[in-house]
């Protein structure tokens, strides 16, 4: 699933986890909210990926998309404010 929308969250460490070269609604979703965690000084642990994983298939609420715990590990691997790299 991709698709092109703007970002305005009043936040540039979430905003900037919203740039990437093709937008995936999952990814950008798991990386801002990654990025959110990180700048409230939160630890990511697998059960903290865990929560991550169930809460955005809560709130994405789309029937093609099934986010683990496992995709949200992969979309937080790559450098960035929502990373420890």
């Amino acid at each position: 699933v991709s698709e092109e929308w703007s970002s305005d969250l009043g936040c540039p460490v979430a905003e900037a986890a919203l740039h990437t070269r093709e937008i995936s609604v999952k990814t950008s979703y798991i990386r801002a909210f990654g990025a959110l965690i990180r700048k409230a000084q939160i630890e990511i642990t697998p059960g903290v990926r865990q929560a991550m994983a169930m809460t955005a298939n809560v709130v994405l609420e789309d029937p093609d998309l099934s986010i683990s715990e496992d995709d949200v590990r992969k979309a937080l691997k790559r450098p960035g404010p929502w990373s420890d790299a």
